[in-house]
Formats: C-alpha cells, structure tokens, sequence
C-alpha cells in the first residue's frame, strides 16, 4: 500500500511539473503542453522527460505534435511517430522522426518528410529545417509541388521568407506544358517562377529551348533567356533551330523573340536578322534588322537573299522579302523591291524595280513584276520589261509587253516575248507584235506585222524566221509577203519582192538571198567609182541574189527572167517601186533610249495586278499560197512601164 501510494504521488508530481512548465512565462524555452504519459528520469547532466501518446511541446510560436518523445535538458527533444510541427499558422512539416535543437531552433526530420507553406508541397527523406531563419536544406534528393509544376532534384535548400527554393544536382521540372533539366536552378514556388544558373533544356513533344542563365514565369507564360541560347523545333524527320543573344517567349502571344545576333536554321537554309520574331506556333516568323537570308539549292549552289524587314507565312507556306530585296545565285543577281516566294508550289514573285543579271552570261532583265517557277524554270516577266544580253560582243536590247520563258523536256530555255516587241543592237533593230527564241536549236521567230533592219537592209513579211549562229545572224527566212530593201542615202531604192525569201549571212553580213515563188526586184546598179549606173528591173519566179559588200554582186536565176534597164535620167523612180514597197526607217530604233518601257531607265511605273503566270500557246503561222505570175513579154513589160508603174 505505502509502494503504491509512492507511485501515484511520483506520477502526481511529474503531472504537475508539466502543468508548471505550460505556464511558464518564459516561452523561449521549449515546453511540454501535454502528454498522457511519462515519466522523469534524473541524469548527470539534468532532468529527463520520456513521454507517450499525444505529446505536445511549444517554443513561441513554434508547435510540436509526436507519438513519443524525449526531451533532455537545454531544450533538446527527441520526436517519433507521426510527427508534425507548425510554425506561425502556416508552415507545417511531416516525419516519422525529429530531433529539435530549442536553443539554436532547427530541427531535422528524418523518413517521409513533407514540409507546407501557402504555396508549395515538399517531400523528401531528409529535411534540416532552422526555424530562425526559416529556411529548409534537403541535401538528401527533395521533390517540391506547387499549383501546376513539380520539381526534383538531389540537394538544395528552400527559404520559406522568399518563398525561394534553390536546387543543385539532376534538377526536374514537370510543368502540364513542358519538362525542364538543369544542374541548378531556383525556383520561387508562389509566383512560380524558375530562374536558370546553369546550361538548362525544356522541351515538350515537339520543341527543345537551351539556355544557360535566365527565367521562366510558370503564370505568365513568360521567358527571358539568356546565355548562349538556342530554340529547336521538330518538324517530322527535320528541324528547325534558332539562336540569338536572348530569347524571349511570350505565353499569351504564343510567341517567340530572337533578340540580338539572331539566326534561324532550317534544312539546308539559315537567316541571319538582329531580330527574329515567331509569332503563333503556325503562325509567322518576322526577319527584323537588315535579314540575310542563305540556302543551299537543289543544284548545290550557295544561294543569298538581303532585304529590309520581311517575314514568313508558316500557314501558307510564303516568304515574302520587302524593303529592296537583293538576291544571289550562281552568277545570278536579282534585285526588286519585294520579293514572294512559296515554298509549297516552288513560286516567286519579284515586284517593283526588278533587274534580273547573270554576270557569266552578261544578261540583264528589267521589268515591273517577274514570276519565276524553281521547279519547271518558267519565268513570266510583265509591266514593261527590257532584257539586255551580249550578242557577238555587243549589246542587245529588246523590250515587249510581256516576257515568258521555259525549260523544254532537254532542258533548255525558250523565251516568248508578245506585244509591241522591240529589238536594238547597234547594226540589227527589229518590230513586232510576238517573238520566240528557242536555245536548243538558236532559232527565233517573229511575228504580227514583222520588221528587221540589218545595216541598211530592210527585211518585212508575214513571219520573219531566223538563226543564230556563234551569236551572229546566220539565216533569216521571210515567210509570205516577203520584203526586202535597202538604201545608202534614202533617195534610190533597192527592192526585192517575193512569197518566200531565204537571206544567209557571215558575221552579220548578207551573203545571199534565195528569192522563192513570184520573185520581183529593183536594184540600182554601181560602177566601178561607186556611182549610180543604172536601175534594173527584172521579175523571175525563183532566183538566188549574191551580195558583196552589201551589194548586188550577181544574180542566178531558176527560171525564164524578164529584166530592163534603165538609165538613172530614164525612169520615174517612184513608180518603178514594187507594190508594197514601204520605207519603214522612221520605225526603226535608233539607240536603246528609243525603246519605251520606264523600267529600263529607272523611271518606276505604277505596280499592276497580279497576273496569272500561264503559257502562252503556239501560233500557226500562216502562209498564203500564192499563184505564179504570168510571163510578160519584153514589149508588154516596156508598154506597163510607161502607163505608170506595176498595179
């Protein structure tokens, strides 16, 4: 009975020890709140407590809640089973063990450790947690989970304050949008912002962006980085990267900025700018900052592209070059004032100003607008377009309404120009409504009221047909109502007449004429002084006309001739003309200023209208059958001299 009354008044007596210490005043010194059990054991170094079942300690505004506990003197205390502790209402952590320092105020906690603030989740192993300065080390792997983010790494430490958690060593970020790896980062778990201080990657299923310094705004969608910074987007079996001094990505835009340096990697192409900006995941890229666009062509030539501000429809697959465009290929050379080209179909459209040279081939085009097909070689050029190319060592300029040129099936050009054709070169000029020029075999064509001068020749017909060969005039063929004329002061007129004429040339010069079918000539015959001797008359269905020195030399005639001559004093010169006869010299261009077309001369026209870039087809040439002309006798042809002339 005494033992047992012993016991109650030892049990008593620990009851009210704890009940003194809850009152106590001091409330820096750890305190023991409650407990349903314990005992007190007495110590070299001081009292110990050995408690069970619902223990309570509080330091000021820290609490302290575990199945078991041991506290020691100078406020140690060791927690087990379900330990929690709340600091201020707001902070809580969660182990299965603790041992709490009261007087330096940190705590460990030790296996499925979870610490709470406002903003976050942490979970780890191992937390050392200093309640002073508030601020949580995890040097055992921590995982931390905010409003939308989750974030990993092996060690690091969280200021509950600043609400700043740092991480070192295999940091993972999983966000609903994207994941992020990096060796250090920091990461504020209310605003939820991520801050970069090492080589950094977050990517999604199709995008990887690298960075070494900078943040990320999980609310905003915010992100400025920096440190050698690059930007990697997949698309199926290629890619596309971009760099710049920083990058800036604007969530509510979904946008992206190259800002500084930037490039812009594609394939086989790259576009330099000071600025790039991609607006919309298929949106637009804009090229900001004197662009300098590179490529690599089918055919391996290095291509380059300079320009003002321009941009790139993703959607629809269109680049368009703005603000004086300067484009390089090869030997080629293109300037304009915009240029559009779409991927897709392998089209471009130069417009305003546009000169088109090749420097090996010593070519230039001039016009308005040019429509070029990269894939079929077709090329329309339109609003007053001039070509300039060298020709037997001299300039050639011809001018029309429209230009177009094609590849054929062996791969070489052939060039159609339509309406108001002009051609100048300092000894040919020609006229007319259409021209063709095929590369394979050097033959042209012109058509719709046709004229070409060569020197003092005056070649017309229906259809003038001809070929080029070591860049000079070899053959011209005039088909139906062929003309030709030529004379040294424009008072005497040779002239020859015939359905078809064949002229054959050396070095530009005229050899011969084949004259086929109802042939008619007036030829002023020279002596030896160079002075006129006489004027011949003579009609042959057939005859071949030899030439030296541009003129008359002899003559072969296929056929029964009827001729005449006469005296200089003798004859009515303009009635002794062949019907028909028109001295076209007024027409003919005098110098490449003659020509019209603005663009030529740099006078800029106004832009025209889209035009649709289909072939011109082929024209039929017609040729007129014509009945041979009867024979006429000597007198007959002398009596129809007399009455005026040939009707």
């Amino acid at each position: 009975m005494r033992y047992l009354l012993l016991c109650c008044l030892l049990f008593l007596g620990l009851e009210s020890y704890a009940q003194r210490d809850s009152t106590n005043s001091d409330t820096s010194r750890v305190q023991l709140l409650h407990s349903n059990k314990g005992r007190g054991e007495n110590r070299a170094d001081g009292r110990y407590l050995f408690l069970e079942g619902e223990v309570h300690f509080r330091q000021k505004e820290m609490h302290l809640w575990c199945d078991t506990a041991q506290q020691a003197p100078n406020d140690q205390v060791l927690a087990y089973g379900d330990v929690e502790m709340l600091q201020e209402d707001s902070i809580r952590a969660f182990s299965d063990s603790l041992r709490y320092d009261g007087i330096r105020r940190e705590a460990e906690l030790k296996n499925q450790v979870v610490l709470q603030d406002s903003s976050m989740t942490l979970f780890t192993d191992y937390l050392h947690y200093d309640l002073e300065e508030k601020k949580a080390s995890y040097p055992q792997g921590v995982l931390i989970v905010s409003d939308s983010s989750q974030l990993q790494s092996k060690r690091g430490h969280y200021e509950l304050e600043t609400k700043m958690a740092y991480f070192v060593d295999s940091v993972r970020l999983n966000h609903p949008k994207y994941k992020l790896i990096t060796d250090s980062m920091a990461f504020n778990t209310e605003e939820e912002k991520s801050y970069f201080l090492a080589p950094t990657y977050m990517y999604d299923d199709e995008n990887l962006v690298y960075c070494e310094s900078g943040y990320y705004d999980n609310k905003a969608e915010r992100a400025e980085l920096t440190g050698s910074p690059y930007y990697l987007q997949r698309k199926g079996q290629n890619s596309r990267r971009a760099y710049a001094d920083t990058i800036l990505y604007v969530g509510s835009e979904d946008s992206y900025y190259l800002i500084g340096n930037a490039i812009l990697e594609e394939e086989s192409q790259k576009v330099y700018a000071d600025t790039i900006v991609r607006r919309g995941m298929k949106g637009r890229f804009e090229f900001l900052g004197h662009p300098r666009f590179e490529r690599k062509g089918e055919d391996g030539d290095q291509q380059e592209i300079l320009a003002g501000d321009s941009y790139y429809d993703e959607e629809k697959e269109a680049m368009v070059f703005q603000d004086g465009v300067t484009a390089k290929r090869g030997s080629q050379i293109l300037r304009s004032e915009t240029l559009e080209y779409s991927e897709s179909r392998k089209e471009a459209w130069a417009k305003g100003q546009v000169i088109l040279e090749d420097t090996v081939e010593q070519s230039r085009l001039m016009a308005g607008s040019v429509y070029y097909n990269d894939s079929t070689g077709q090329m329309l050029a339109q609003d007053h377009p001039i070509a300039l190319m060298l020709l037997d060592g001299d300039s050639l300029w011809m001018t029309a309404d429209t230009f177009w040129m094609e590849k054929d099936s062996a791969g070489a050009y052939q060039l159609r120009a339509y309406h108001q054709v002009q051609v100048f070169k300092s000894d040919i000029q020609a006229l007319g409504d259409s021209l063709t020029y095929s590369e394979v075999d050097s033959l042209f064509e012109l058509r719709g009221n046709p004229r070409l001068w060569l020197d003092s020749v005056q070649f017309t017909a229906d259809t003038l047909r001809g070929r080029l060969a070591d860049q000079s005039l070899q053959e011209l063929l005039l088909l139906n109502h062929a003309f030709m004329a030529s004379s040294k002061e424009e008072v005497y007129f040779n002239q020859i007449k015939a359905r078809d004429i064949r002229a054959h040339f050396l070095d530009n010069e005229l050899q011969r004429a084949d004259i086929q079918y109802n042939g008619e000539m007036v030829y002023y015959a020279l002596d030896e002084q160079g002075r006129y001797a006489g004027v011949n008359d003579m009609d042959c269905s057939d005859m071949q006309v030899r030439f030296k020195e541009r003129n008359v030399d002899r003559i072969k005639f296929m056929g029964q001739p009827k001729a005449i001559l006469y005296p200089m004093g003798q004859v009515d010169h303009k009635k002794l003309s062949l019907k028909g006869f028109k001295w076209l010299e007024t027409e003919r261009p005098k110098d490449r200023w003659s020509l019209t077309g603005p663009y030529a001369w740099g006078i800029k026209a106004t832009d025209l209208p889209a035009v649709d870039p289909a072939p011109i087809p082929e024209e039929t040439p017609k040729v007129e059958e014509k009945k041979e002309k009867p024979t006429l006798t000597k007198e007959q042809l002398s009596n129809q001299k007399r009455r005026g002339g040939r009707k």
